[in-house]
């Protein structure tokens, strides 16, 4: 399947982009507590860190084993005791040899500190616990699809994850996106479709902690699975099917574990740059998804990463000016709603009727006090004012009202929405109803 110019480029992108010093072998890194077996040396003592970790943890216990979600301290808890070495160099088997081109390769790609090699045979070590046992062996070939093993199936995962994400976020009008897709990796075991590149990124991550390029395709399926946005993306289960057994407690500790890492051993300076990218980023995009997709990309590091992170200083003035600057100029931006209007198709501007230059003056005061866009006018399709009736008996009048239709720009487009200009029966005070923001319309 092809991939489009705006998904490559996309990819290209994170994929040169590096953090200077990032990922190196002299690297220093903290410690994983019971989560990761390796020998190196930390400053933190394990015992002490899980002691703290479980004191902070204390007043969340309920949530967390509701929910396994965590909003005082970590988003992941460390589930679990996979022995993973991220640091250990594997050997790939005579099978792996065999069925994968890139078992020995020693090429590093930028932004990575392993080569392609070392990440595949990390891949065949593994353990159970964080993964699913239909995706082993990897280089099987009904299991490619799960990892990110090279060119080809890394354009099909992010051709699959912009196609979706974009979908999900421009749903602005059903908030719950239910997702049928999946593939059957045994009779009657089915697993959503999605799973292909989230599988795929964090394992990836996993593989390579400390990588730049790594970390923000992990960062991608992160986001997709939180979707920022508030639009809920359910899996409904084809009938007379079944995940797999482990499902849900293998997906929980394989994230919990890239988590983790994210917020131990990535160095901190990865996230700043980041930040800073898809902050510049979203000014450098002309488009409206583009835009949206480095927002979440940035509002995700900058609020649910970067405060999580063992090195993070909460007095740390330079990130605390950078949230705020970053707050404050997008708070009233609204990129879910603008991408939603771009996927209608465009209109002609609809034809009008000439006011009175009193009700011109009433139109254009209550225009500007909307707040779904920057106002330019009102479409007037009545010259005169028409009773506002009580719908029952004795018929009184409550106001008057004109039909119009208001032309808005947001994003830098021009949109066009029907309402009504209403007053009251005494006075010029006048506002805008039945103005249903998800009925705009692009214009031509």
């Amino acid at each position: 399947m092809k991939i489009s110019d705006h998904i490559l480029s996309i990819a290209v992108i994170a994929l040169v982009m590096t953090t200077a010093g990032a990922g190196t072998a002299s690297a220093q890194f903290g410690s994983l507590g019971k989560k990761l077996k390796q020998s190196v040396k930390t400053k933190v003592d394990d015992a002490a860190r899980n002691a703290k970790i479980d004191a902070k943890n204390k007043a969340n216990d309920q949530v967390k084993d509701a929910t396994g979600y965590d909003n005082e301290t970590r988003t992941y808890h460390p589930e679990g005791d996979a022995p993973v070495n991220y640091k250990k160099t594997y050997t790939p088997s005579a099978e792996a040899k065999a069925a994968d081109p890139l078992a020995t390769s020693t090429e590093v790609q930028n932004g990575f500190t392993k080569s392609r090699g070392e990440i595949h045979a990390f891949y065949e070590n593994l353990p159970d616990e964080i993964v699913i046992s239909y995706f082993k062996p990897y280089y099987k070939e009904e299991n490619k699809k799960w990892y990110d093993l090279d060119d080809t199936w890394h354009d099909r995962h992010m051709y699959a994850f912009m196609n979706l994400f974009e979908k999900n976020l421009a749903a602005t009008e059903d908030y719950r996106h239910v997702f049928a897709d999946y593939f059957e990796v045994a009779p009657g075991v089915k697993i959503p479709a999605d799973q292909t590149f989230q599988n795929a990124w964090t394992l990836q991550y996993i593989a390579d902690p400390t990588s730049s390029s790594a970390f923000v395709f992990y960062l991608y399926a992160y986001a997709y699975s939180r979707m920022e946005n508030h639009i809920w993306t359910t899996w409904e289960q084809p009938k007379g099917s079944v995940l797999p057994a482990d499902y849900n407690k293998i997906l929980f500790a394989r994230n919990s574990m890239a988590f983790e890492l994210a917020t131990t051993v990535l160095p901190y300076s990865v996230l700043n740059h980041w930040a800073d990218f898809f902050i510049a980023d979203i000014e450098k995009k002309s488009d409206v998804y583009g835009k949206y997709f480095s927002w979440i990309m940035a509002n995700t590091i900058l609020k649910n990463i970067m405060p999580k992170h063992e090195k993070h200083n909460t007095s740390d003035d330079a990130y605390r000016v950078k949230l705020s600057q970053f707050e404050a100029k997008y708070e009233n931006v609204d990129f879910g709603r603008q991408l939603g209007l771009s996927k209608k198709a465009a209109v002609d501007e609809p034809k009008g009727v000439t006011v009175s230059a009193e009700i011109k003056a009433i139109g254009n005061k209550a225009g500007k006090e909307i707040t779904y866009g920057e106002f330019e006018k009102l479409i007037y399709h009545a010259s005169k004012w028409s009773e506002l009736k009580e719908q029952k008996y004795p018929y009184r009048t409550t106001g008057y009202g004109i039909s119009v239709s208001i032309v808005f720009k947001t994003g830098g487009k021009r949109y066009v929405l029907p309402g009504q200009l209403v007053k009251a029966t005494q006075g010029n005070n006048a506002f805008i109803q039945n103005a249903d923001p998800s009925m705009a319309k692009p214009l031509k």
